[in-house]
């Protein structure tokens, strides 16, 4: 069959030939080999017009099966250079760690000034730590990605969220030499258990989400077990209130500014989420069918 792309201002960019049972990356690859400068990563097509267009999505999606036939006209989107979902992640968190780590162990050079550290930045510290390298380790050995990768500004503008907001903006004043400790050290111990048990739920829920997907897919499955059984979205749950946890505990006022916008965006994204599997599965039946769930919060929200 014979498909005619055209660019989104109409220009003519080719008619490709393509066996019958060809897949949307077939197109992406022969179409590469035309205008070289746009790599398949970098590859957008829609379908129809106004109400009717859509997206092409999956490349392991067979054309025909997108409503591509012979003679159909694709619109072409240039996405950008792209670069890597799993670089963007590794990225983003190693910000934190080097902030953090650095105004920390070297004060002469942040405050001109040594000093003895409080009990609570130290746990704080850890704390921090802990969270961003089970990122890491999460991003190399547990996390699917579903689209392999996103704009490279989008490293940027993600990285100013932990680079700036999460990591120098919290580390300059908790790790200050004038910092007080508001709480008792066995209230800041009780509060670090709490968050070490946020991030180790965290993470199991990651597991499950992981095992829901085989490699090399994009099957979508309901999750179960666990908090799954309560909310949508419990890996957004225990984040959050490990945050809350932690700015109560440091009781600094830029944890708290990066614990408010840290959750409303967790928010947004799990009220997206929770919506796309009532949409995806509520019309089925069975353990296929989307169980009554809240978004967030149990019972509640």
């Amino acid at each position: 069959m014979d498909v005619a792309i055209v660019s989104r201002s109409g220009k003519s960019l080719g008619t490709f030939s393509l066996a019958t049972d060809s897949t949307l990356k077939d197109l992406k690859k022969i179409f590469h080999s035309k205008h070289r400068k746009y790599y398949p990563e970098r590859q957008y097509f829609t379908i129809g017009a106004g109400k009717e267009k859509t997206a092409l999505k999956n490349d392991k999606s067979k054309l025909k099966d997108l409503g591509v036939q012979n003679g159909t006209k694709l619109v072409f989107k240039d996405l950008g250079p792209q670069v890597a979902w799993r670089t963007v992640f590794l990225a983003e968190y190693f910000g934190p760690i080097l902030i953090h780590a650095l105004v920390y162990f070297l004060p002469q050079l942040v405050y001109r000034v040594d000093f003895e550290k409080s009990h609570v930045q130290r746990v704080a510290l850890g704390l921090v730590l802990l969270h961003y390298l089970k990122r890491e380790f999460e991003t190399v050995f547990i996390h699917r990605f579903g689209n392999e990768t996103m704009p490279v500004f989008n490293i940027f503008k993600n990285s100013f969220h932990y680079w700036i907001l999460g990591g120098a903006n919290i580390a300059y004043f908790l790790y200050h030499p004038k910092f007080t400790q508001h709480r008792s050290n066995l209230e800041v111990n009780i509060c670090a258990v709490a968050i070490i048990l946020c991030i180790l739920g965290n993470f199991w829920t990651h597991i499950i989400l992981r095992n829901l997907r085989p490699a090399g897919s994009n099957v979508r499955k309901i999750p179960r077990g666990f908090l799954f059984e309560y909310v949508s979205c419990p890996n957004y749950s225990l984040e959050i209130l490990e945050w809350i946890i932690f700015a109560y505990m440091t009781q600094t006022l830029t944890a708290w500014i990066f614990t408010i916008i840290a959750s409303g965006q967790m928010w947004i994204w799990a009220v997206q989420k929770h919506k796309r599997y009532r949409k995806e599965f509520d019309g089925k039946q069975g353990r296929d069918k989307y169980p009554y769930r809240k978004v967030l919060i149990p019972f509640i929200l």
